[in-house]
């Protein structure tokens, strides 16, 4: 299992998101708010609610990306198989044109 880049964690009564770029650089691994508008108590759940919806759907399209490539070899392991483009895109009900783009997905 990889070690997620992204990570949360409350800082100061808030969400601030870690971000860990492999080494890329070395310098202030933390977003920071710098000169911003100071947030407001009241709003803080808002903040930390949109902090959550960003991981997540930043976990969402790695999902969706791993998915893409997986699509893609079995796409290519069936047409290795003898079976043509369109035979596979009359079974999943979709167009030439879209199994033709999803093999090319890798």
């Amino acid at each position: 299992m990889r070690d997620d880049p992204l990570r949360l964690q409350r800082v100061d009564g808030g969400l601030r998101i870690k971000i860990d770029n492999q080494g890329l650089t070395v310098d202030n691994q933390w977003l920071s708010t710098g000169a911003m508008k100071t947030i407001q108590p009241e709003h803080r759940d808002t903040f930390d609610e949109l902090k959550r919806v960003r991981l997540e759907a930043l976990e969402h399209a790695r999902v969706a990306r791993d998915l893409s490539g997986r699509r893609a070899e079995l796409v290519e392991e069936l047409t290795g198989l003898g079976y043509a483009q369109a035979d596979i895109a009359r079974e999943l009900g979709v167009s030439r044109q879209a199994i033709q783009k999803m093999s090319s997905a890798r």
